[in-house]
């Protein structure tokens, strides 16, 4: 096998984690969390969501969770944005001193998939995520540009490469720093993997790719390792 010799690690258990608990995480439950994995040795972490609340309560307190966790100097905290006006309400934390250093920009690559979270197309989606970026990236904050349902949906099933192709260097000319194609839904198989990275990295070399995976069908470990045998390092 050939592995990189060091990889960078991106602890999300307290946002991808808690963002389906039906239950209400209790704020300061959620600082001990993080700052146990600042202990931990982690070096970046997800620390919250700007979702509305209607849509994920669990994340109501996001703003109280930023204040509240301790901030080493070699730590990069990272934080889901889904529109301007959360990208406003973090840009304010940040200009207070509570802020993240990275935020993630989220797109689906399946439109089914798009519709059935947010009610829009590609045509709706678009324009203000880039707006996003752009305004993120001239802030000084870096963006990864995260592709949503990038190995398959289950409403669509296959995901044309091509697409996420088309979406990587769309992100890339709103500035993003960094690309991750999301398994969003655990479809991905090692073999896949493989095949998709090799060509992603063959097309936008020196791009840095981020690779995310889900356990749904138990292969999220198989699929990091071939992740890993592509020369991905995040």
């Amino acid at each position: 096998m050939n592995l990189p010799d060091k990889v960078k690690i991106c602890e999300c258990w307290v946002r991808d984690g808690l963002q389906g608990e039906p239950q209400f995480i209790p704020t300061d439950k959620k600082i001990a969390l993080i700052n146990r994995m600042i202990d931990a040795g982690f070096k970046r972490i997800e620390v919250t969501s700007f979702a509305h609340p209607k849509l994920i309560p669990q994340f109501a307190d996001c703003m109280e969770v930023l204040k509240g966790i301790r901030r080493p100097d070699d730590v990069c905290f990272v934080a889901i944005i889904p529109n301007d006006k959360a990208l406003d309400r973090l840009m304010d934390a940040c200009d207070k001193g509570y802020g993240v250093h990275e935020i993630t920009a989220i797109l689906s690559a399946s439109e089914d998939h798009l519709l059935a979270n947010l009610e829009k197309t590609f045509k709706d989606a678009i324009p203000p995520l880039g707006e996003l970026v752009r305004r993120a990236r001239q802030a000084g904050i870096r963006v990864i540009g995260c592709i949503g349902t990038a190995f398959g949906c289950p409403l669509a099933g296959e995901v044309p490469l091509s697409k996420v192709i088309e979406l990587t260097d769309w992100y890339l000319q709103q500035g993003a720093t960094s690309i991750m194609l999301g398994d969003t839904t655990g479809e991905a198989n090692p073999r896949q993997v493989r095949e998709v990275y090799r060509e992603m990295r063959s097309r936008f070399p020196g791009v840095d790719f981020v690779a995310h995976f889900h356990d749904t069908r138990g292969m999220g470990l198989a699929n990091t390792l071939a992740a890993l045998e592509e020369g991905l390092i995040y």
